[in-house]
């Protein structure tokens, strides 16, 4: 399981997206976001939801988190394929803590913690993935960014150096 991993991807104005945790089991990457908040007010389609966190002044907008988390599995294939020329099995999972007050028409698509729990207990055995080798070896960011192989060709800023990603100059 790798957490917080910030990748390289042409999906966002800052070329990076932070994905909250990425785990594969039976060969398929599950690319997850977490949000600790205690109630969503949203519908599928709202371009932002309202989130209410844990504290008294809590509430907050952000993109919606099936869109945030879809920018997410774009950015990990983009980076999977072209590391790897070949493209993996993914799960996008949005997962809040129990007793998360979640809309009816979200309710397919955002899960408690309870219910990721009943999800992996239900998978009778976990066989060997050769795929949990190849995450470990692309995941691991010296510098703390995930760098897309192929972006090096298309550096037109000079910010990033030879393969390795350190600065020019």
């Amino acid at each position: 399981m790798w957490r917080n991993i910030e990748v390289e991807t042409l999906l966002t104005a800052k070329g990076t997206t932070e994905v909250d945790m990425i785990f594969c089991l039976n060969d398929v990457v599950y690319v997850v976001e977490l949000k600790n908040v205690r109630a969503i007010e949203a519908a599928y389609n709202d371009g932002y939801w309202k989130m209410y966190g844990f504290n008294a002044d809590g509430e907050y907008k952000a993109l919606n988190v099936i869109e945030q988390n879809n920018i997410h599995v774009k950015s990990f294939l983009d980076l999977y394929y072209a590391s790897r020329h070949e493209f993996p099995v993914i799960a996008s999972l949005i997962i809040v803590p129990n007793g998360c007050v979640i809309p009816e028409d979200l309710r397919s698509e955002v899960f408690t913690e309870r219910q990721l729990i009943d999800y992996l207990s239900s998978i009778q055995k976990a066989k060997k993935s050769t795929v949990n080798y190849i995450l470990a070896a692309m995941l691991s960011a010296k510098d703390g960014v995930v760098r897309r192989p192929d972006f090096v060709a298309l550096d037109m800023t000079g910010t990033r150096g030879k393969k390795g990603g350190k600065p020019n100059g």
